[in-house]
């Protein structure tokens, strides 16, 4: 699986543009969960 971006030349701290595309602990863990197949999580 890949988590990458559909998007190139945003210019903001990246504090701001992380959440902005999605990298976050959050997703990333939801996006792994998903490809696992764990269920409930």
């Amino acid at each position: 699986a890949i988590v990458g971006m559909t998007g190139y030349g945003e210019s903001a701290p990246a504090d701001k543009l992380f959440p902005f595309f999605g990298f976050t602990a959050e997703n990333i863990v939801a996006k792994a969960h998903k490809v696992l197949g764990v269920k409930g999580a």
